[in-house]
């Protein structure tokens, strides 16, 4: 520190307090600089984050489309397994059943 405080006085004997200001000036200015990559370097880490969290929530997106489709052909499958099923029973002359869910059935009298 006294390197220091002797440049500093040599400064303020010859430039005065001008001197002092433009250290204290480049001073800030790398403090500044130091912040601002900081900064930079934090934005470009959560661009990335951001970045595989999009790709993350288009695998999940695409892998939940493709379960809806397996679901709705299952579906879709099942729904002509019964009319088949309600066909060949009109055709060997079975009466219908009634349908399964308690929503479906009439009221009673």
């Amino acid at each position: 520190m006294d390197g220091l405080s002797a440049i500093g006085t040599e400064l303020i004997s010859r430039f005065g307090v001008y001197a002092l200001l433009l250290i204290g000036m480049w001073l800030i200015i790398r403090a500044l600089r130091k912040d601002a990559e900081k900064v930079a370097t934090r934005m470009a880490e959560q661009d990335e984050d951001h970045a595989r969290d999009r790709v993350k929530w288009r695998e999940d997106e695409t892998h939940l489309r493709e379960q809806i489709r397996e679901l709705r052909a299952d579906l879709e499958e099942e729904r002509r397994a019964r009319h088949a099923a309600e066909d060949a029973a009109r055709a060997a002359g079975v009466p219908p059943s009634p349908p399964a869910s308690p929503r479906h059935r009439l009221p009673d009298g």
